[in-house]
C-alpha cells in the first residue's frame, strides 16, 4: 500500500481518506458537522497545547507516543495530526545530522517535547527531529524524506 501523504492545512498536516483506528482518547463536538466539527476541533488542539494533537474527522481525539506510518488505513474521514508546536519551529523534510543527546523512544513531538522538559536541564536541548532524538547543537540541515519526517528548532 503507498503510504499517505499529508497536506500542509495550518499547523496541521491533513490526510484526505486516511485514519489510524484505535488510540481514541474520545469523541468530541458530536453536535456539529463538517467543517464546523474540524474547526472545533483544530481550536481544541491549539488551546490544549499537547493533551491531543491529531483527531480525525469524525471528532475522535488521537494520544500517541510514536506515530507508526505501517497504522494509517484507507478510510472515510480525514486524519489531522498538529506539527506546529509553541516554543518550537518545524521543518519539513529536513534533519540536522549529529550532535544527538539521547533518543526519546518517542516519534511524535508532544511526546518528545515532554522528555525534553522532564531533562535535568532542559535547555541544553536546541532541536529534536521526528525519530525522537533531542540535540544539543545544530548541523547545516539535510533532506530527510521519511513518513512525516522534518526536525524542531527551539524558537
Amino acid at each position: 500500500m503507498a503510504l499517505p501523504r499529508g497536506v500542509r492545512d495550518g499547523p496541521f498536516l491533513k490526510f484526505v481518506g486516511w485514519d489510524v483506528p484505535g488510540d481514541n482518547v474520545g469523541q468530541y463536538f458530536q453536535d456539529l458537522n463538517g467543517q464546523a466539527k474540524v474547526d472545533a476541533l483544530k481550536a481544541a488542539s491549539l488551546r490544549y497545547r499537547t493533551q491531543f494533537f491529531a483527531f480525525n474527522s469524525n471528532g475522535w481525539a488521537k494520544s500517541w507516543t510514536k506515530i507508526d506510518r505501517t497504522a494509517f488505513v484507507k478510510a472515510n474521514s480525514t486524519l489531522y495530526i498538529r506539527v506546529e508546536f509553541p516554543g518550537w519551529i518545524y521543518h519539513p523534510g529536513l534533519d540536522s545530522p549529529g550532535n544527538n543527546i539521547e533518543n526519546a523512544n518517542a516519534t511524535a513531538a508532544p511526546s518528545v517535547v515532554l522528555a525534553i522538559n522532564q531533562r535535568a536541564n532542559p535547555f541544553d536541548t536546541v532541536a529534536f527531529n521526528s525519530n525522537g532524538w533531542i540535540k544539543n547543537k545544530l548541523a547545516p540541515p539535510v533532506p530527510n524524506p521519511g513518513f512525516l519526517a522534518g526536525y524542531y528548532v527551539r524558537d
